[in-house]
């Protein structure tokens, strides 16, 4: 089963209630702002289904579990932070709850909650944050060595990320990242259990008009288990560990002002080489071993203010991934596309 941390109906309230505490404990005179969010979405194939998934989906040969290929999901998100000021060290910690709702597939619905500070000093920057994911649906895959059927790939993740810049010139700012992520899967996907580090570096270059954010990112996963049961299936049976060099390019122009509404462009990529480390045999571990995945991520979009206390931002993104492998079927069964349209509509509150 998935380790759960969380299963409190109640933990956001109560998160809630400790931050504010530790909030007037820190700074009594500390104003208090409240971000809500609401996002509509469309996503083009919530299942990622490649291509030959799709067909057989269309053709009632498979996913019957499955409302639509394609959903409508709603997103809600509720955001609490100050700031408190120590000598000349900036301190803003925030807390954030998020719950998402799929139209046609309410099983893919989830929650996470993320805690974390910045720390300003100077011109040093740093920010933290930990995350909690539980019960994140996938879809069904089959499990081979457990109960022989489709079952539900589910799974609870812990994140823990720090990124920090140093602002020692006007228009270029060295940045670092680095995130750990502790993943717990449920009965029947118990093998891919492990943590994934991500190490980043790059630069921000900020121009008259236009800001840059280039970064170069080292991803690797590492499945492991404290089950000998588990271990065997991973040196011996499927390794879903793998290695990643990622790319990005960030580009946003300044805040434009106009009398209807000031408005910002944006635009994203993401390029990732994922490697497989299965070193066990193709005849056995049929989708990991020799098996490269290529990732790209495009997204664009505007960012509107309306009025002082509200946002809009229209975004659109653009995802897909191809698979090689020296085993064909990999290629036709991973493969997929995908497009996401959406629109959020921001609302910030300041207390006190």
């Amino acid at each position: 089963m998935c380790k759960p941390v969380v299963r409190d109906s109640y933990f956001l309230l109560k998160t809630l209630c400790l931050l504010l505490l530790l909030l007037t404990i820190c700074n009594l005179h500390a104003n208090l702002d409240i971000r809500l969010r609401a996002t509509a979405e469309y996503d083009s194939n919530v299942f990622s289904l490649s291509d030959y998934d799709f067909d057989r989906f269309k053709e009632a040969r498979a996913f019957e579990y499955i409302e639509t290929s394609d959903d409508f999901k709603q997103k809600f998100d509720i955001r609490v932070s100050s700031q408190a000021i120590y000598r000349d060290i900036k301190i803003t910690p925030f807390a954030e709850y998020s719950f998402t709702n799929y139209m046609n597939n309410a099983d893919k619905n989830l929650w996470n909650v993320l805690l974390g500070a910045a720390v300003v000093k100077d011109k040093f920057t740093v920010n933290g944050a930990y995350g909690y994911y539980p019960d994140t649906y996938l879809r069904k895959y089959f499990d081979t060595d457990g109960t022989t059927f489709n079952e539900k790939y589910i799974y609870d993740k812990m994140m823990w990320r720090v990124s920090s810049s140093y602002r020692y010139h006007s228009y270029v700012i060295p940045l670092l990242y680095a995130k750990y992520e502790q993943y717990h899967h449920n009965q029947y996907f118990t093998e891919n259990d492990g943590g994934a580090f991500t190490g980043g570096v790059g630069w921000r270059v900020m121009t008259r008009y236009v800001n840059a954010d280039m970064m170069y990112y080292l991803r690797t996963f590492k499945a492991s288990s404290d089950d000998d049961k588990i271990k065997y299936i991973i040196d011996n049976v499927k390794d879903a560990s793998y290695e990643a060099n990622i790319y990005e390019l960030k580009l946003r122009t300044k805040r434009f002002y106009h009398t209807l509404s000031d408005f910002r462009i944006y635009s994203n990529l993401k390029y990732e080489d994922r490697y497989f480390q299965s070193r066990i045999p193709l005849a056995i571990d049929l989708y990991h071993t020799s098996r490269n995945d290529k990732i790209t991520t495009l997204n664009t979009g505007v960012d509107l203010w309306l009025t002082k206390a509200f946002s809009l931002k229209l975004d659109y993104q653009y995802r897909t991934r191809k698979s090689t492998s020296d085993y064909p079927a990999v290629s036709r069964d991973k493969d997929f596309d995908k497009y996401q349209l959406s629109t959020m509509l921001e609302y910030n509150i300041n207390i006190f």
